[in-house]
């Protein structure tokens, strides 16, 4: 019975926290670009006076041509690029591995409603590997969303951007410069109500 109790422990401990690991990363149930949406209509809803919702989204046919001058604050809590504007939140605290395929493009539907606090920055934090490097432009993809609020301090377009270098992929979420200037060098179009 002592043999077989130390075999069940040395299988089954590794094999119990494989799979609380698993189920912690994906606890969400979104995927990366709908998490960096989620968590800025959070914050920006915290700033503002009235509710803001995440609206129609469409993607950019010209990512390409989204340049750093464009953007005026960027968000999100990146492990690995510089952000204007971090979430003071600990799960981001050590660098978690997403393959760059899970990054890919799913639909947005989420409403996004807890608040989160957050933390301005204007030089890098060092938050696990590589914090801070400079996001790399022009970004991989990138999606346009549409936001409404009875607020008129309250943005109504906000870019959702998969910044990738060779080693790092990450979601940023930008306020734009010239919204319709911006949408117009991008590519992205909404369809009409």
């Amino acid at each position: 019975m002592n043999r077989s109790f130390k075999l069940i422990l040395a299988l089954g401990l590794p094999l119990f926290t494989i799979i609380v690991m698993l189920v912690d990363v994906r606890s969400t149930g979104l995927d990366p670009r709908q998490q960096a949406v989620k968590e800025y209509v959070q914050y920006r809803s915290t700033t503002l006076t009235q509710l803001l919702q995440a609206g129609q989204s469409t993607q950019a046919r010209l990512p390409h041509h989204l340049r750093a001058d464009m953007s005026k604050t960027s968000f999100g809590n990146s492990t690995y690029y510089q952000t204007r504007q971090r979430y003071d939140d600990q799960r981001y605290a050590e660098p978690v591995a997403t393959p760059v395929w899970t990054l890919m493009t799913k639909t947005l539907t989420e409403t996004l409603l807890e608040p989160l606090p957050t933390r301005p920055t204007t030089k890098p934090e060092h938050v696990g590997y590589a914090a801070g490097r400079p996001m790399p432009y022009p970004p991989n993809d990138l999606w346009c969303l549409q936001l409404t609020s009875a607020d008129s301090a309250a943005p109504k377009v906000i870019l959702v951007a998969l910044h990738q270098d060779i080693f790092n992929a990450e979601w940023i979420v930008h306020e734009v410069t010239d919204p319709e200037t911006v949408l117009a060098t991008v590519g992205c179009q909404f369809s009409l109500p």
